[in-house]
């Protein structure tokens, strides 16, 4: 009778063994599916605050517009006439302005005004088929770049883009009675404060634009 209770016992154990196993399994099943599919945290609200608010990198390196005391688009609006510019080197000649195409720009890399005219002295412009002429004024970041400058015939102005500008004229090689002559062109860049011939017919353009001859007053003028 002992050895079969004995017997029974021992049975009980293993049952209640098989038993134990068989729900633990579930359990750690359990435990590991819900730690794999518990959400991940997202970003705070003060993260999501800060990808909105900030602002990316170019703008924020934007340059900011010249502000020039004469400002050019007031001294020279488009189709005026506002006067006369005194030469640089000499100042009993005179350019007399007839008409203005201002492209000044306080804001772009590299902008423009194109003054149509002719020589003269300070009274008035001579009026001869030799004084008629062009000028034009270059500004890199809205500063001009020295002086306005004689082109015969400025032909074409036109900007690339990225502080570029196509820059076409004529000069006239013969007589004035054969008009102009040779035409030219080249590709200007803004660059340190100044422009830059990069591309095209660069030494006839330094020629004239270095020529102190060429240079004639910005800013300055009379109401005729």
């Amino acid at each position: 009778m002992q050895r079969r209770l004995t017997i029974l016992a021992a049975l009980a154990a293993l049952s209640l063994t098989a038993t134990g196993c068989s729900q633990s399994q579930p359990i750690d099943e359990e435990i590991h599916l819900s730690a794999h599919n518990a959400p991940t945290e997202g970003p705070s609200e003060e993260e999501e605050e800060e990808k909105t608010t900030s602002k990316p990198p170019a703008e924020r390196a934007k340059p900011k517009c010249a502000e020039l005391r004469n400002d050019p688009r007031d001294a020279f609006p488009s189709n005026s006439q506002p006067g006369r510019m005194p030469a640089v080197d000499y100042l009993d000649y005179n350019f007399w302005i007839s008409d203005i195409d201002n492209q000044y720009d306080p804001c772009d890399p590299l902008s423009w005004v194109v003054f149509r005219g002719g020589l003269g002295d300070v009274e008035k412009p001579a009026h001869t088929a030799a004084s008629i002429t062009d000028g034009i004024a270059f500004y890199v970041n809205g500063v001009p770049d020295g002086e306005m400058r004689l082109f015969t015939s400025i032909e074409r102005v036109e900007t690339d883009g990225d502080g570029t500008a196509t820059f076409s004229w004529g000069e006239r090689t013969g007589s004035t009675a054969e008009g102009i002559t040779a035409h030219y062109s080249v590709s200007l860049k803004a660059s340190g404060g100044s422009i830059k011939a990069i591309d095209g017919d660069i030494a006839e353009f330094n020629e004239r634009w270095n020529d102190p001859q060429n240079e004639y007053q910005l800013g300055t003028y009379d109401e005729r």
